[in-house]
């Protein structure tokens, strides 16, 4: 079976751990200073999650109004804004990136918005300068939701925001999540609302557990060589499927988290491709404007034509040339 995802865990990272505490401690300090090098911000505040990341930074900000999000994403975004006490608001997606429209969202603001929440999807940056200047112009924050895009540099909005699960590029064998800003008293708000807040402050129980964050550290190391690998592989597909199926945009510095493809044909395709021993995901099935507990704020057409049409492809470092070949050759198959 080829699979969707690559589980390893190295068996020296049980020889690393030493004495410390179990929750923070100076295992989580170094991995802070080690990525905020890495991202190439001041600071970066760690967390229990790439959730709690998000929720911390939208009560750090003091985000009580409406807040502007993408319909393709997964509903940890819209529901740490719910969990706030905010009300998501979808803006519909660009056709060729899949990426948040900036258009559409620009249409979006008025009466009660008073922030946006873009997703860099599976590892694109999306138009966040364009989104940054549109911010500024309405008075609004930003949170950047790059929990799929480890090798993203910079944080361009407020405060940017990071998930360690164990299907990222980075990971930390386990939960954790990581808050970068470059605005000192915004950070050191974020480390006080992670460890409940204080007797003027309602905070939150989310601080990184101290394996997971010498687990991310260590991982840290390799997260250029793994993303160079993705790289490699998805040109890999590009270049073996055109013409075959929707392929998906790319740039530069896209990290590719997943690699994504669309057809009409999704769901047999993906029957087939398991029968032949190859796993493949649907993110996501359905999009998030959709879904009865967001109450279907906002006509999202490209989100949704996206949603039935979706297929990702397995892009672990681990997988090998003659993988690819195996993939291509059945996917090429299956529609001749």
């Amino acid at each position: 079976m080829i699979r969707m995802y690559d589980m390893h865990i190295d068996k020296r990272i049980n020889n690393i751990i030493q004495d410390d505490l179990m929750v923070g401690g100076k295992a989580v300090e170094t991995f802070e200073k080690k990525y905020a090098e890495y991202t190439e911000t001041k600071y970066a505040i760690g967390v229990s999650s790439g959730t709690m990341a998000l929720s911390i930074s939208l009560r750090a900000l003091e985000i009580y109004g409406d807040v502007l999000t993408t319909p393709v994403t997964f509903q940890a975004t819209p529901k740490s804004i719910m969990n706030n006490g905010n009300r998501p608001i979808f803006c519909d997606i660009q056709k060729d990136t899949w990426n948040i429209d900036p258009i559409k969202m620009g249409e979006k603001i008025a009466g009660r918005v008073n922030a946006i929440m873009p997703v860099h999807l599976f590892g694109l940056p999306c138009d966040r300068w364009i989104l940054k200047e549109l911010a500024e112009n309405n008075g609004l924050k930003m949170i950047e939701d790059s929990c799929q895009a480890h090798g993203l540099k910079k944080t361009v909005g407020d405060c940017s925001c990071w998930s360690f699960y164990p299907t990222k590029n980075l990971d930390c064998n386990g939960n954790g999540g990581m808050i970068t800003t470059d605005n000192k008293e915004l950070a050191d708000k974020m480390r006080l609302l992670r460890q409940h807040g204080d007797e003027h402050t309602l905070g939150f129980n989310g601080r990184m557990n101290t394996v997971n964050a010498v687990i991310g550290n260590w991982k840290l190391m390799n997260i250029q060589y793994n993303n160079n690998m993705r790289k490699r592989i998805a040109q890999e597909y590009l270049e073996k499927l055109n013409g075959v199926v929707t392929l998906p945009y790319h740039s530069n510095d896209h990290v590719w988290h997943q690699f994504t493809i669309r057809t009409k044909n999704r769901n047999k395709l993906k029957e087939y491709l398991y029968k032949k021993g190859i796993e493949t995901a649907i993110y996501y099935p359905k999009a998030l404007n959709t879904y009865p507990i967001f109450k279907a704020n906002g006509i999202c057409t490209n989100a949704v034509e996206y949603c039935r049409e979706c297929l990702s492809l397995p892009i672990h470092p681990k997988i090998t040339i003659e993988d690819i070949e195996t993939i291509t050759k059945h996917i090429k198959k299956f529609f001749n």
